[in-house]
């Protein structure tokens, strides 16, 4: 059996009482606060929640896409498919794109969200909804504008 003055613990609470009863607080607390399942204990988080919190803003937007006439419901995608559809519409407007890059990037968006829907019309739109919150938590639409229209000849 490990005798206790061979330990850390022993052989700091033979030189150094305070420090040793501050440590065992800490290492008790810890102890205590994880059985619990909490992870607040003060010492090991300080500073880790009481950061300043900067207003989130109250508008958001998002993309819509009409293929076909029929709204593309963004959400009822795979988060790939939805992921690679919005990167990259997001991507080409960030980056000025001569006329035909933009027309060769929203040929392929098409036929990328064409296949996947299986389209008998050749027609996409793409729009940009912007949406502001209200206190009450409801959302209301601001705008609705248009980003491209695109017909594939």
């Amino acid at each position: 059996m490990i005798k206790l003055e061979k330990t850390y613990f022993g052989q700091l609470y033979q030189a150094d009482k305070l420090l040793f009863s501050i440590l065992l607080i800490l290492v008790l607390g810890t102890g205590f606060f994880a059985f619990r399942q909490r992870e607040e204990f003060p010492f090991l988080l300080y500073g880790m929640y009481s950061l300043k919190e900067t207003n989130r803003p109250t508008s958001i937007s998002t993309l819509e896409l009409i293929v076909a006439n029929d709204t593309l419901q963004l959400s009822t995608l795979r988060d790939p498919q939805r992921e690679l559809i919005e990167t990259t519409i997001e991507h080409a407007l960030v980056n000025d794109l001569d006329s035909a890059q933009a027309k060769k990037l929203q040929a392929w968006i098409f036929r990328y969200v064409a296949d996947m829907r299986m389209v008998a019309s050749n027609t996409m739109q793409v729009h940009r909804l912007s949406a502001t919150a209200d206190e009450a938590g409801g959302i209301g639409m601001v705008k609705r504008e248009i980003i491209y229209d695109y017909e594939m000849e």
